[in-house]
């Protein structure tokens, strides 16, 4: 009976380092794609985040900020080679500011999920966009 018990203990362990290891990894990815001048407000599940200035200041905890709308056209930020596998050329991710629907607040960017292209071969066997060689 013992030796069950610790068999499950040391297996619950294993579990769970493992798991906050897997989280750890998800988390980083998105952590190196925040710029050094901003920090990370919110995390969305379809990979999207929200950034504020490192010096944002909050005046009140009045208001959570949950709901935002963006402002101004934003961008379309292009990563080049950050995605060049056999299957895509590039990724992309929209970049627009936003402020706050209830208190006004602005200083928030939220990064959209990426977008990945795929390849597009002519009849050579390189790809139109980025050139990569079919094999």
């Amino acid at each position: 009976m013992k030796l069950r018990k610790k068999c499950i203990g040391i297996l619950m362990i294993f579990i769970c380092l493992f798991g906050l290891t897997a989280y750890a990894a998800k988390d980083n990815s998105i952590k190196t794609d925040i710029p050094k001048e901003e920090r990370l407000f919110r995390k969305n599940a379809d990979g999207s985040f929200i950034t504020v200035p490192v010096n944002f200041v909050e005046a009140k905890a009045t208001c959570s900020h949950q709901a935002l709308e963006p402002i101004g056209p934003g961008e379309i930020i292009t990563y080049p080679g950050a995605a060049t596998t056999s299957a895509y050329c590039y990724r992309t991710r929209r970049k627009q500011p936003a402020r706050c629907v209830y208190c006004g607040k602005t200083g928030f960017t939220i990064y959209g999920p990426y977008e990945t292209y795929p390849h597009i071969y002519s009849t050579t066997n390189y790809c139109n966009r980025c050139g990569y060689k079919k094999r």
